[in-house]
């Protein structure tokens, strides 16, 4: 079993990835991990722009086939049996699918306001900062991956939705379930 998991920021990828997480046995890694580890490496500050500066550089030096395998390597990736949360560019997902081409991508999509008022709770911020970080293009271009998922999970999704689609089988085709609102505040990234 091979995951990506994509969708804009506060939208509900690492409460996702948990619920999977439970119930399957999967090497667990997010492309922000990646970026972290390799700035505390250099002894730089992981901010939000500095890691988002950094995976562009990265593909604008090497290409999205570069960054993919850079993310591999550097979190020693196996080749099966993984869940890679994080996914922001359709060419990275794409150079992603040639290495892995059983891979299927997860998206969760939420409103704006709801994912203004979980960016603002979480990291207590106030609203012109949100905005701002909502506005950023790659938060824009994210949005351009919801055409690539295999499926598409929402604020009214259940955890049970959650393990019945992993449970299908490979060939399943797009469809929209809904992910909750009530009990994931707490585990929300």
């Amino acid at each position: 079993m091979i995951l990506g998991i994509s969708g804009g920021i506060a939208s509900g990828k690492t409460y996702v990835s948990q619920i999977i997480l439970k119930k399957y046995s999967l090497f667990y890694t997010s492309f922000s991990e990646v970026l972290k580890t390799y700035c505390a490496r250099q002894k730089i500050e992981p901010t939000r722009d500095i890691l988002q500066n950094l995976g562009k550089e990265i593909i604008e030096n090497h290409g999205a086939e570069g960054f993919v395998k850079w993310i591999i390597s550097q979190s020693q990736m196996p080749a099966e049996n993984v869940l890679l949360d994080g996914f922001r560019h359709p060419a990275v997902w794409d150079s992603f699918k040639k290495i892995y081409p059983q891979a299927r991508l997860i998206f969760c999509d939420i409103n704006q306001n709801e994912q203004k008022r979980r960016i603002q709770k979480r990291d207590k911020i106030p609203d012109q900062i949100a905005t701002k970080i909502l506005a950023h293009p790659i938060e824009q271009e994210v949005s351009l991956l919801k055409e690539k998922a295999s499926v598409i999970f929402n604020e009214t999704t259940t955890q049970e939705d959650i393990i019945k689609w992993i449970r299908q089988p490979i060939c399943i085709k797009k469809k929209i379930i809904p992910l909750p609102t009530s009990n994931k505040e707490h585990i929300i990234n």
